[in-house]
């Protein structure tokens, strides 16, 4: 197990060191309800490990939160997940991704799965 996580943050620095300076992208992973996670969640370690800032970190957001539509648009994120194992459910939250409007406007940016 030591070996196992000796090899992950020897790869992870290594990522480190490859990643464009100045400032991150944002990076929006969306949940259902147009939900996102906390600026200090596993989550954000993940996202900010590769090399963007979450939408949580730019909005300051701390815990979980679900975010209006416009809030979405307005902080207009470089990036954005939509498809997550929970969103194709048929459900009130799930329908908020697929919305029209959020569809669109995600057509137009880079589309990252974790």
């Amino acid at each position: 197990a030591e070996a196992i996580v000796a090899d992950f943050q020897t790869r992870l620095e290594r990522i480190q060191t490859e990643l464009p300076t100045g400032p991150r992208p944002v990076f929006a992973d969306l949940g259902g309800g147009l939900g996102v996670s906390g600026a200090t969640s596993l989550h954000a370690e993940i996202i900010t490990a590769g090399g963007f800032r979450t939408l949580s970190q730019a909005l300051g957001i701390e815990g979980f939160r679900r975010l209006p539509v416009e809030v979405l648009i307005r902080t207009d994120p470089a990036a954005v997940s939509l498809d997550g194992p929970y969103t194709d459910t048929p459900s009130l939250a799930s329908e908020a991704l697929r919305h029209p409007l959020v569809r669109r406007w995600a057509e137009g940016r880079m589309r990252i799965d974790i």
